[in-house]
């Protein structure tokens, strides 16, 4: 099970912390040393390919900081000696070139952003150093490694990450489990030179993550391909030809029709099978039950990514070494609708959920498979009800799909696609035949960002036995603090503010527009003020008094709408499922069915809180704070504050979205945490 945008905080982490919060207080031997010596140093290792996998000293092309500062030219004995000579110019009594600042971000793709970082090196004598320099750093493409570290002192516990993580654990790239180390694997794409009045010169290296560049290569399947206008739609088709050959072959060798969808899955060749992507072996099928009789193809979106992997991003080896997209039952699930149906069946098909109403003739199951009943299917399930999730890699696409995505796209008529953009139109096509149900993204695995999965942004988890960490935040409670700075901001979106005037002042609310803020109200106590006789003011917040409120007042009506909005859209779905089935195809029917099933999705079940709990919504409220420089924090963990305002604690918790390492020109490491708010899902 998937549990990548709402996780728990590594325990070992948050002993850590509880320590530092303490350690004023403490001041133990461990406590002073971390307070004393957390002086940070930043390597950056360069490397002859981009292979992140191979760190040997052979592939390391140079080294500079970390401990090579402690050596040579950099001590006085070394740049002030007469004797030294520095590629065969004589001394000038000046250091060699030394890091000065560097700033590493990791995000959550699916706000748009991606991981990155910029690191600034001086250059105190560039006619000695800077040729050298640029030929290292100043080249897009280039493999680095960046390394952040404090002394292991500085960890007050003496503890590494913890072993056992939310997280099935992902056993390439970096194993990196220290709590006072992070590290950071990029590719070089951009670079700045600037001329000081000083005389040195300022060298500014901006990277980007290694997965975020996986699938910022073309689909042809010979990159050592020249492109032109003529031979443009047959290199683009390749991919599409070398998939629905190996469709077609496999179908050919099943001689019962009646076995094509059940026994697909123990005959198809394996040709990417590895016991770290968690793959197993993907099917397809032919049907020939729409309203023309044509027979068409189809293929599980997960054969789908396994075929880029292998056709696709296994050639670019010279190019992106290592690069490879994971989209299994392991790491990729979505959230479970019981009446969900494809809106498009003909090109995404749910195989076991795709019945609209009964034919008005025999009174059959309309499902459009060859199957003459869907209880027939015995293959795997989209959807496990006893969990309940599902499984977005079972979605059934039809091979035409592909073939209109590669020649008929805006993007291909310009140029061939890359991977990232024919995932992206895949994806769209996906969310706009479920409804908005699957949102499916390529991002950057939390516990791992070498590794890219292509995951369902909609889905967040089982949520139930995540238990947030209560950040420590104010130095005269007992706890102690860990923070810095700290600020909460509300961001409310300009086409709301009205709404939210209406909110406050009026009755006469729309369920569908405060549908997105109902459970932040449902889960909010009353703060009461009281003033006794001295003048002394109090102020308490009140449970009775919500749950007062709940059984009279607002909340309850709220509730009981919610309900009653639930049963009109999921009547309308039913109605819209049987009228898409009752007919030839027909786009308006089609469209009728897209809006049903975006209805049906906003109210999924009766009751306010197991809606809300299920899809998650982002409130606008954001949190950032900032606090001394460790690792180990991922994108959707979950965090508590107990200092803020009881309106914003009550029924509301706090996941992760950014993580910022910063390290000064002091040598001062700074690790910065950007939240959002979510309802709480343990009540």
């Amino acid at each position: 099970m998937s549990q990548i945008f709402y996780s728990a905080v590594d325990e070992n982490l948050q002993e850590e912390l509880n320590a530092r919060a303490a350690a004023a207080m403490s001041r133990t031997t461990d406590s002073l040393n971390y307070m004393l010596t957390k002086i940070a140093n930043v390597e950056l290792v360069a490397y002859k390919n981009q292979d992140f996998k191979d760190r040997g000293e052979k592939n390391q092309l140079y080294t500079l900081g970390g401990k090579t500062v402690q050596t040579g030219n950099y001590l006085p004995t070394g740049f002030l000696s007469n004797k030294n000579i520095v590629n065969g110019r004589p001394n000038s009594y000046k250091v060699p070139p030394f890091i000065t600042s560097c700033a590493v971000t990791m995000n959550d793709h699916t706000m748009g952003t991606l991981n990155s970082a910029t690191i600034n090196i001086t250059i105190p004598d560039p006619g000695r150093d800077l040729d050298y320099m640029e030929s290292i750093f100043a080249k897009p493409g280039r493999a680095l490694t960046i390394r952040i570290a404090h002394a292991d002192s500085a960890v007050i516990t003496k503890k590494t990450l913890a072993a056992s993580t939310i997280q099935p654990k992902v056993p390439i790239g970096s194993t990196n489990t220290k709590l006072c180390v992070v590290e950071f694997d990029a590719l070089v794409i951009s670079f700045s030179i600037s001329y000081l009045t000083d005389g040195t010169v300022a060298l500014t290296i901006h990277t980007r993550g290694t997965s975020n560049v996986y699938t910022d290569v073309t689909m042809l399947t010979d990159p050592a391909e020249t492109v032109d206008k003529e031979k443009k739609d047959q290199l683009t088709s390749d991919f599409y030809e070398r998939v629905y050959g190996q469709v077609v072959t496999f179908l050919a060798n099943i001689d019962d029709p009646t076995v094509k969808i059940q026994q697909a899955y123990e005959y198809l060749p394996t040709p990417l099978d590895n016991e770290l992507t968690g793959e197993s072996d993907s099917w397809m099928f032919k049907n020939d039950q729409f309203w023309d009789k044509q027979e068409r193809y189809y293929m599980q979106l997960g054969a789908i990514i396994k075929y880029l992997n292998r056709f696709i991003l296994s050639k670019q080896k010279e190019f992106v070494p290592g690069a490879f997209i994971i989209s299994n039952d392991v790491y990729c699930n979505s959230n479970y609708y019981e009446h969900l149906v494809s809106a498009d069946p003909e090109n995404i098909l749910i195989l076991d959920q795709c019945v609209y109403g009964q034919d008005p003739t025999d009174k059959k199951d309309r499902n459009f498979i060859s199957l003459n009943n869907v209880a027939e299917y015995t293959g795997e399930k989209f959807s496990d009800t006893t969990i309940p999730y599902s499984y977005p890699t079972r979605l059934y696409i039809n091979t035409n799909v592909i073939k209109d995505i590669l020649i008929n796209s805006k993007t291909s008529e310009t140029r061939t696609l890359k991977v990232g953009e024919f995932l992206t139109e895949l994806s769209k096509r996906i969310n706009y035949a479920l409804g908005g149900a699957i949102d499916m993204k390529l991002i950057s695995h939390p516990d791992n960002p070498n590794y890219l999965l292509y995951y369902d942004a909609n889905y967040l988890g089982d949520k139930k036995d995540i238990k947030p960490y209560n950040v420590p935040m104010m130095a005269g409670k007992e706890r102690g603090t860990i923070v810095r700075d700290f600020k909460i901001e509300a961001k409310l979106p300009t086409s709301m503010q009205g709404l939210m005037y209406t909110t406050a002042n009026s009755d006469n609310i729309s369920e569908e527009q405060i549908a997105p803020y109902m459970n932040f109200m449902y889960n909010n106590a009353a703060v009461i003020r009281t003033t006794d006789a001295t003048g002394k003011v109090t102020d308490n917040t009140d449970n009775n008094k919500l749950i007062e409120n709940r059984k009279s007042g607002v909340l309850t009506e709220m509730e009981k709408k919610y309900k009653e909005s639930h049963e009109k859209f999921l009547n309308a779905l039913i109605k819209a499922k049987q009228e898409f089935g009752d007919v030839k195809k027909n786009e308006s029917k089609q469209t009728q069915l897209v809006g049903a099933l975006k209805k049906y999705i906003q109210y999924p079940t009766p009751s306010i809180k197991q809606s809300a709990q299920m899809q998650a919504p982002i409130y606008p409220y954001d949190i950032e704070f900032t606090i001394d420089g460790i690792n180990g924090f991922r994108y959707g963990d979950a965090l508590e504050f107990d200092a803020i305002p009881t309106k914003y604690k009550n029924g509301t918790t706090f996941s992760i979205i950014a993580v910022n390492h910063n390290v000064s020109t002091n040598g001062e490491w700074t690790t910065n945490i950007k939240c959002i708010m979510r309802p709480k899902f343990d009540q």
